[in-house]
């Protein structure tokens, strides 16, 4: 929260934000002082390249991945299905599954990469060309993984392509369609989901989708 704050009072639109690394010192520097103490730091003393770094820093070192390390072969598997219909649906019925606290927590970051991506073409020679493609490119490492092993280039490509599916259409993963109500309230489909098939998952939610 304090780090999105800041950026929101800074010029965004400078090219790279979010893929430049910014200056590895103080990226250290700014860590070890957060570590001590957080309310002696002002971030608005730091540039939004070097804020974009922390930010994705400190998603990649969180105990378990914003989108968990239980449900990363499940996003995997769900952007492997042929039909665009179904690969929305099961998106949204595994980003249901998300603990709460992951859920909105990914709510304020994709809220504020989708208005970072406003700023990626200002005009023809100013903006940070970081649109919401290329933000889910440089993000979606620090998110959406698996600490066990090192993803297949294939893997990779699929998890950007989960991370830019949720960014461009997040309007739709927020609020719970009624129809959905139902699987999310069925308790044994819920436990046994992750370790499910795409093909089997959306076949045991038939009965409750429309």
């Amino acid at each position: 929260d304090d780090v999105i704050s800041a950026m929101r009072q800074m010029d965004v639109s400078v090219e790279g934000i979010f893929r430049k690394n910014g200056n590895v010192r103080r990226l250290k520097e700014l860590v070890e002082a957060l570590d001590r103490e957080q309310d002696g730091i002002n971030l608005l003393e730091d540039n939004p390249v070097q804020l974009a770094a922390l930010l994705k820093r400190f998603f990649r070192e969180l105990p378990d991945p914003l989108m968990t390390s239980k449900l990363y072969r499940l996003f995997i598997r769900a952007q492997q299905l042929e039909s665009e219909a179904e690969r929305h649906r099961l998106l949204q019925m595994v980003a249901f599954l998300l603990p709460k606290v992951h859920r909105d927590t990914m709510e304020v970051l994709f809220i504020f990469l989708k208005w970072v991506a406003s700023f990626s073409h200002v005009d023809e020679e100013t903006g940070s060309r970081m649109d919401l493609p290329n933000l889910a490119t440089v993000v979606c490492p620090n998110i959406l993984y698996a600490r066990a092993s090192e993803p297949t280039r294939g893997e990779t490509i699929l998890a950007n392509r989960v991370v830019e599916h949720l960014l461009e259409r997040q309007d739709e993963f927020w609020v719970v369609p009624e129809d959905m109500e139902a699987a999310l309230e069925d308790r044994v489909l819920v436990a046994a989901a992750p370790e499910m098939s795409a093909a089997e998952l959306l076949k045991r939610c038939g009965k409750y989708l429309a």
